[in-house]
């Protein structure tokens, strides 16, 4: 087994081109435990994980690489992998993408930056306190950031449980919203979210919650709906989308006030 610092490297690079579009070449490549030839056959299976273990020990439902297998695949493009076990796994995806002409690439430019000067111009979340229920450090920093830079104080906890004793623990409004990660060690996001509804608080019952996952399957956004959330985003997140949720709430509650 390999012993020494694990790495995990992505590269891309262009493969092709012709007048109407160019392919490329997107390949990960991690030093880590491998994987073994068998459980390569059915690795973009639904629901496939190597070990009954694998879910307790790193978390996950089996479902991230038939998701990215599935866009790949609706992008007309190819994925596959090549993996040892103890020595490490590459996973390799080519795409084809239209070329732009230089006028459209001008045009798209020019919407991207008058883009970037609106969006600056629109989020200011001054006084916000927001709470992220997430266990990915990654994910958390970088959520962080995004909401930071609109102004807006965030407050961090690995897993549900640790949110609902931080919401319990806090004096009443301390929280305009709870980001809450649906799939956490120690207590997921939805029980996190039923466990703060039933606090005995007014603002356990009109507090935002919105789940953050990965998963995009409508039985999965009516789970989450059952359990008190308001809204729900896929993950990667799209700023603009969170945007839009939070300063949606914003004007509601000051409507209501």
């Amino acid at each position: 087994m390999y012993a020494g610092r694990r790495t995990v490297t992505l590269e891309a690079g262009q493969k092709n081109m012709t007048d109407t579009q160019v392919e490329l070449e997107f390949t990960v490549t991690d030093t880590g435990i491998g994987i073994s030839e068998a459980f390569q056959a059915r690795i973009f299976e639904p629901f496939e994980q190597e070990e009954k273990y694998t879910a307790r020990q790193y978390g996950g439902t089996g479902l991230g690489l038939s998701i990215s297998s599935s866009f790949v695949n609706m992008m007309g493009g190819q994925i596959s992998v090549e993996s040892r076990l103890g020595e490490g796994t590459k996973f390799t995806v080519n795409l084809a993408f239209p070329r732009v002409i230089e006028d459209e690439q001008q045009r798209i430019g020019e919407y991207n930056c008058n883009k970037s000067e609106r969006e600056e111009e629109q989020h200011e979340l001054s006084g916000v306190r927001i709470l992220l229920a997430e266990d990915n450090e990654i994910n958390a920093e970088i959520v962080t950031e995004l909401l930071q830079e609109s102004k807006a104080a965030v407050e961090q906890a690995c897993n549900g449980e640790i949110a609902v004793e931080k919401f319990a623990e806090s004096p009443e409004g301390t929280y305009t919203m709870i980001l809450m990660d649906i799939q956490m060690p120690v207590m997921d996001g939805m029980e996190a979210a039923r466990a703060i509804r039933a606090l005995n608080r007014p603002d356990a019952e009109k507090v935002l919650i919105i789940g953050l996952s990965a998963n995009a399957f409508r039985e999965d956004v009516d789970k989450a709906m059952d359990s008190g959330m308001n809204g729900y985003l896929c993950k990667p997140i799209d700023p603009e989308r969170l945007y839009q949720i939070l300063e949606g709430f914003l004007r509601d509650r000051a409507l209501q006030a």
